[in-house]
């Protein structure tokens, strides 16, 4: 076993994972601006450009937050498969149910995608109900 390829692979994965967040966090304050001042924005472009804006703003953020999660899931099971002969009468595979195992591996993109959705929903909602001085 090499330290410095478990390493690499530990030094990816944090990668992937502030990266995520970092993405979460721009569409959020992105979606929030939007939402907050909607009405400034409609005096200045149509609804349907801002709703567009957002929604491809936001999709383009679900790829990427689910490819870092790929990425992150690439790397963790190298270093398991790596560290699997030596820990393995450390860490009996019977603590590991399929709902865990799945439960562990989703959960975290699974709420950063409805974070990003849910702001998208919040943003296009408050445009749509807002009045503004521009055209439509």
């Amino acid at each position: 076993m090499s330290p410095e390829l478990l390493k690499f692979m530990q030094d990816r994965m944090s990668t992937a994972y502030r990266e995520q967040l970092w993405a979460v966090t721009i569409i959020a304050a992105t979606n929030a601006f939007i939402a907050t001042h909607a009405t400034k924005l409609l005096g200045a472009l149509p609804d349907w450009l801002i709703c567009l804006a957002a929604a491809c703003l936001s999709l383009l953020a679900l790829a990427f937050v689910w490819s870092r999660h790929f990425i992150y899931v690439h790397y963790d099971e190298c270093a398991k498969a790596i560290l699997a002969k030596e820990a393995s009468e450390l860490c009996p595979s019977r603590l590991v149910t399929p709902f865990r195992l799945a439960v562990t591996k989703y959960s975290g993109v699974t709420l950063y995608s409805l974070i990003i959705l849910g702001l998208l929903g919040t943003a296009i909602s408050l445009v749509a109900t807002s009045e503004g001085t521009g055209q439509r």
